[in-house]
């Protein structure tokens, strides 16, 4: 059943892998969907091939660790679709990889900006459009490295256990105003970012052969319906993982045993 209901849906990082496949398939639900990412010339492509297929698109480029420039791409997207009723915060980088000791610290910084800050800089700016409204959902691209330590990952772990606190204090402060934050954990999928990791041969996941991952399609398709049901058992400290069975029921029903 269609419940998008007029929404319009931003998703950061969106100019491939997740995001990408997150936009098409929101826009084929009915949503709104504007694309946020750095690199300008691909998502004026996907939002060109959206807009063929019949949806409604439109692309922003966007820093997501440059808070203004959050904020500029908020008012272009509420000019354009309206106001932001659902966020899907995807943007982020894997790197260093590399154990602590040999990692720049440049990159180690980066990695914290782009995947913590930068996510929160993107709660921020949609936060006053979504209580005004009386409701929002935010989900939040998370991990299993939230419950463990990888080696060589040390920035990306770190980001993403904060990025845990953020979802659960968003819901903390802002759930009984209608706002509903989940940290979505989409398990180990073939994009360019899981590429890099399985080039680096530094720990387990590099050892994931590409063609044993997951398509980038069918965490598109649990985050779409995370968005489309805001489940409150899966809400705050409880991250929904893709591999968990009762999700997988949840989500795809009598067809839950086509993923491993």
């Amino acid at each position: 059943m269609n419940k998008a209901n007029g929404q319009t849906v931003l998703v950061t990082g969106a100019s491939g892998g997740i995001g990408a496949k997150c936009a098409v398939e929101l826009a084929q639900r009915g949503y709104a969907v504007a694309l946020g990412a750095r690199n300008e010339d691909q998502i004026n492509e996907l939002a060109a091939q959206i807009q063929a297929d019949g949806g409604n698109a439109t692309a922003v480029q966007l820093d997501v660790t440059d808070l203004e420039g959050a904020r500029h791409c908020y008012a272009k997207v509420e000019s354009e679709l309206g106001t932001i009723d659902v966020l899907v915060n995807n943007a982020g980088v894997i790197g260093p990889i590399s154990e602590l000791a040999d990692a720049k610290f440049n990159e180690w910084e980066h990695c914290i900006r782009t995947n913590l800050i930068g996510a929160a800089n993107m709660v921020a700016t949609v936060l006053p459009g979504m209580l005004a409204a009386g409701t929002g959902t935010i989900v939040n691209l998370s991990t299993s490295a939230v419950d463990r330590p990888i080696t060589g990952l040390s920035a990306y772990c770190a980001s993403k256990i904060g990025l845990a606190m953020l979802t659960r204090s968003i819901n903390h402060e802002y759930g009984d105003q209608g706002i509903m934050a989940f940290g979505f954990r989409p398990g180990v999928v073939a994009t360019p970012m899981q590429e890099t990791i399985h080039s680096s041969e530094i720990n387990p996941l590099a050892h994931i052969s590409i063609s044993d991952m997951l398509a980038a399609e069918k965490p598109a398709e649990a985050i779409a319906w995370l968005i489309e049901n805001r489940p409150a058992q899966w809400c705050g400290a409880i991250e929904p993982d893709i591999r968990d069975a009762e999700f997988k029921k949840q989500v795809w029903q009598d067809v839950a045993d086509t993923l491993s």
